[in-house]
């Protein structure tokens, strides 16, 4: 009768909690790429923003990512108190502006739109490549100033 072998695995839950790890650090990555690419969207819009007193391009900004499950999102607009200011700014199109134009954040989105994934992805792999050792560390700031975790920036 031929002998069994057995094989003993130690550290298998070292390697699962470094997987663990990666993936966190991966997520967060990809919230620095969304975030990012927020940011540079909000900053072409702002270019494109109706300019009175500057009210309104004060107003614009980008929250921080929210996590979903594996998804993460942001929301860029403007207006704050001056919601509906904005959004007639913005949907009036036969409003004439001595300086910026109507759709001014639609303009941006659409601007972006062509190389958002290629450029969200640039910014993800540069805050990945940032982190302090790849199962150690701290996450970078997120481009633009922010920082991960609750409130609105911008």
């Amino acid at each position: 009768m031929a002998k069994g072998v057995r094989i003993a695995i130690s550290g298998l839950q070292k390697v699962l909690k470094a997987v663990q790890k990666l993936d966190d650090r991966t997520n967060r990555a990809m919230e620095a790429g969304i975030y990012g690419l927020g940011q540079e969207i909000m900053t072409d819009s702002k270019q494109r923003v109706p300019v009175d007193l500057g009210a309104l391009k004060g107003s614009g900004y980008v929250t921080l990512p929210v996590r979903d499950g594996r998804n993460s999102k942001v929301e860029i607009g403007y207006g704050g108190p001056a919601k509906d200011y904005a959004v007639a700014q913005h949907e009036r199109t036969e409003y004439r502006h001595e300086t910026g134009e109507a759709k001014y954040l639609e303009n941006a989105i659409n601007a972006a739109s062509g190389g958002a994934a290629r450029r969200m992805q640039e910014i993800s792999r540069q805050a990945f490549d940032a982190n302090v050792g790849v199962f150690g560390g701290s996450h970078p700031k997120t481009p633009g100033g922010g920082q991960r975790g609750g409130g609105k920036s911008g």
